[in-house]
């Protein structure tokens, strides 16, 4: 009789047993977000024309073994106080080969006389490496204050 419920056993447990693959990003599908969606830098003490700050930008697909341009712009925008080439210049973004983050630098200019807070949102574009990422996290507001 023990041996029934063995049998039985055995039988079911094969029986329920099957492969399944399992879905995996294709290089084609990577994109690339921003770890936050807002970024603060203090320029307290800064005693420089222009202060370097980072910025995040994680890897949401596969990892390659060559280097990535990632685009990036200004967005226009009613809350942005700064501009582009005058209150901070926007460096190069590049997910490098092997990595699942990346950085941008922002190179920022000293506050004006009389400004507290400057602010500039950037955006993810997608590319020929990059697809469009999801719409909250393909954003960031970057600001800077004394």
């Amino acid at each position: 009789m023990k041996n029934i419920y063995i049998l039985a056993l055995l039988s079911l447990l094969t029986i329920s047993c099957q492969v399944d693959d399992i879905d995996t990003y294709d290089v084609k599908d990577s994109a690339v977000v921003f770890k936050t969606r807002s970024v603060q830098f203090s320029m307290k003490g800064v005693t420089e024309e222009y202060s370097t700050r980072t910025i995040s930008i994680d890897l949401v697909g596969c990892i390659v073994d060559y280097d990535r341009k990632i685009t990036l712009k200004v967005l226009e925008s009613a809350d942005n106080t700064a501009t582009e080439g005058v209150d901070f210049i926007l460096g190069d973004a590049v997910m490098k080969a092997g990595a699942h983050v990346a950085t941008v630098d922002i190179k920022i200019h000293e506050l004006p006389e009389g400004v507290e807070t400057q602010n500039v949102t950037l955006e993810i574009v997608p590319n020929e490496y990059f697809r469009k990422g999801y719409p909250s996290t393909s954003k960031v507001v970057v600001s800077w204050s004394e």
